[in-house]
């Protein structure tokens, strides 16, 4: 048993941001894992799908086009759950929003939150993927009383220059930074 807790947490990452040191209750949480073939279901994407023209041969992962593979590189960690704590009550993001996100990318280069001024919006911000299968995603998370709304925001790498972190208000610390 020891064993299997053990390879459990090789497998799993978690990602966990403080909004700032004055905000000690709000964390965004995301949980990456290995990507493992064997316990997805894989195809390519067709020629006649809407999206091929845009981004060419790739995985079709789960049902959904993969962002961030190509049909030569298979994906190496994928976003296996995302949620947001506000005043300690943890609000999970729909997978929908995350699930064909692949190969994500939290170090400060490509990564950043921004706490909107009435602190009630997020907006998160990550370039992820690789050089020619890239993709730069902003998630919109609208705190509610008893819950979250949540939208997302999508481009492929060749259409923008990535995101200008240095230009965000707000730094970002990873929780126990200080």
């Amino acid at each position: 048993m020891n064993a299997l807790v053990i390879l459990l947490f090789a497998l799993l990452d978690t990602e966990t941001f403080l909004i700032n040191k004055n905000e000690p209750d709000i964390e965004i949480k995301f949980q990456t894992a290995k990507f493992v073939p064997k316990n997805h279901t894989i195809g390519k994407i067709s020629e006649d799908h809407p999206m091929f023209d845009e981004i060419g041969p790739s995985f079709v992962i789960d049902g959904r086009v993969a962002l961030g593979t190509s049909l030569h590189t298979m994906p190496q960690r994928f976003i296996r759950s995302f949620s947001v704590t506000i005043g300690g009550v943890e609000h999970f993001v729909d997978s929908d929003l995350y699930s064909d996100c692949f190969n994500p990318n939290f170090d400060q280069e490509s990564f950043s939150i921004v706490l909107t001024e009435d602190k009630s919006t997020f907006l998160i911000f990550m370039d992820a993927g690789g050089d020619t299968t890239g993709y730069h995603i902003m998630w919109m998370i609208k705190a509610l009383p008893d819950q979250i709304e949540a939208k997302r925001f999508l481009s492929l790498a060749y259409e923008l220059s990535p995101f200008n972190f240095d230009a965000l208000p707000i730094p970002i610390k990873k929780k126990g930074e200080h």
